[in-house]
């Protein structure tokens, strides 16, 4: 089953079950007050409704479902975790506010997911206070502060302020679900947003060995040959996600290994993606100026003559123009490597 299919098969599921939920209101309409099993049957399909709705990226669709769950149980944890999710995706920094304060509300219950779903959106909060305190610094947002500098402090401190209780909360929702990947994943993110290179690279190191585990047990699971259409596509699925997790993975650790000196060790995670995504032009290019810096001459033509075949921008895109003027530097330098006459 392809994609386009999958998603017009959760969309016609999603349809069913609000017919059904309207069928149900409908009879509910007919009588004084629905029934306990009118109720909990309408709450089943709301929920459903939500989380398929949730999958398919139609997030006010979701947070609309979710809600008229709410109304009929407004202590119920999975929609108000779908809730929190819906509002953290749309991304605009009233969402992300509304979404820590839902997450807030759920530590109580002891449930991992709201630890994580907090510390993804305190995440995404610290994001907006840094960009903010760059574009007050570049000009191109005005403060209404007296001195714009102190401004920049205090954002850039509350963005601190809100990384430190990100790794705090990621943490936690880990030594409650261990191997949690979002987790770890989040840990990556927010320990080099915080300046911890190190740290965020032992965070890499534990992710690439988690999504390996879980590629491994998929790519198992597909070769039955019992397994459906629906579900063959589902592990597909599942094993995209999953590798792209790890390409991203290891571009993050080739970037902080660079700006530590290990190049050559960087080149190592630029080999993996090459590997998994070898379609990707961007990581010949940057392979290749390492492997340049190194004295690799050779490897470096190779992956420059790769870049430019894969890549799809114009020859007078700087991009092409400086792989150009990379692989001429390469050859001048294996040729004056070469003996004389």
């Amino acid at each position: 089953m392809d994609p386009v299919n999958s998603h017009s098969t959760s969309l016609r599921r999603v349809t069913v079950a609000i017919a059904a939920s309207l069928m149900l209101l409908v009879a509910c309409t007919s009588t004084d007050q629905p029934t306990a099993e009118q109720l909990q049957k309408m709450l089943e399909i709301h929920t459903e409704s939500a989380q398929q709705y949730l999958a398919m990226g139609e997030l006010e669709r979701a947070q609309d479902q979710a809600q008229k769950g709410l109304e009929i149980d407004p202590e119920n944890l999975k929609l108000r975790l779908i809730t929190g999710w819906a509002l953290q995706r749309r991304g605009r920094t009233n969402d992300i506010l509304q979404a820590e304060n839902v997450f807030r509300q759920l530590l109580g219950t002891g449930d991992y997911r709201a630890n994580l779903g907090l510390g993804e959106a305190l995440e995404r909060k610290g994001m907006v206070c840094s960009e903010a305190a760059d574009a007050i610094r570049s000009g191109d947002r005005v403060s209404e502060a007296a001195d714009p500098s102190v401004r920049i402090a205090e954002l850039e401190q509350d963005a601190k302020n809100a990384w430190s209780e990100s790794h705090t909360e990621l943490k936690r929702a880990l030594e409650r679900h261990p191997g949690d990947i979002d987790a770890i994943g989040g840990l990556i993110r927010v320990s080099a947003l915080l300046g911890n290179d190190r740290e965020s690279l032992d965070w890499c190191a534990r992710h690439l060995e988690a999504t390996t585990a879980d590629l491994n047990f998929w790519q198992q699971r597909i070769l039955r040959p019992d397994i459906s259409a629906e579900e063959e596509s589902y592990f597909r699925s599942l094993i995209k996600r999953l590798t792209h997790r790890q390409v991203a993975t290891h571009l993050h650790a080739a970037t902080l290994l660079v700006k530590s000196g290990d190049k050559a060790e960087a080149i190592g995670h630029l080999d993996v993606v090459a590997e998994l995504d070898p379609e990707r032009s961007e990581v010949f290019s940057r392979r290749a100026e390492l492997a340049l810096e190194l004295g690799r001459y050779d490897q470096a033509i190779v992956d420059i003559d790769t870049f430019l075949r894969l890549c799809k921008k114009d020859f007078e895109h700087p991009d092409v123009k400086r792989a150009w003027r990379l692989r001429g530097e390469a050859e001048a330098k294996k040729r004056a490597l070469l003996p004389t006459q």
